[in-house]
Parts: C-alpha cells; structure tokens; sequence
C-alpha cells in the first residue's frame, strides 16, 4: 500500500503547490488515524480520496450547464417557429 499511496501522495501535494512532505504525510497519516479510530478492517485510505475532490472541481461547472447554448438553442427555435 505505501509503495504506491506514497508516489501518489506526493503527486498530488505537487499538483497542488505545497512541499513534498505533504503529500507524504497525508498518505501516511491516515491510515493511522483510522487504524486507532475506525470500524471496518476492509476500508482504505490514503491520498486517492484526493481524486474525488479534483474530479467534482472539474466537473462542477459542467453540472451548472452550458447558457450560451441555452440561449442559442432557444433563439434557433424561436427563428424556426417564425418561419414555418
């Protein structure tokens, strides 16, 4: 696990602009806290929680719509029922 959760980890504290030992710590840390904390032997943790959030950040805006082509759209139509 840490083979691959340490590369990833820093990564990640690369793409986001802060030092190195950050991303170490963050996949580190975790399984530690949950190690003493959590319930469920099967569960993993480590950095990759951080792909959730960076995909919602891309993909939020895309949910809000595209309104130029709302608007396009509804133009186009109201030239169509004009015409015909």
């Amino acid at each position: 696990m840490a083979a691959i959760a340490l590369p990833v980890g820093i990564a990640y504290a690369d793409l986001a602009g802060v030092p190195a030992v950050v991303g170490m710590y963050s996949a580190i840390f975790p399984l530690f806290v949950y190690a003493l904390f959590g319930s469920s032997r099967q569960l993993m943790t480590g950095p990759d929680a951080a792909t959730c959030i960076i995909v919602a950040a891309a993909l939020a805006p895309l949910a809000a719509g595209d309104r130029f082509r709302e608007r396009t759209h509804k133009k186009l139509e109201a030239q169509q029922a004009k015409e015909g």
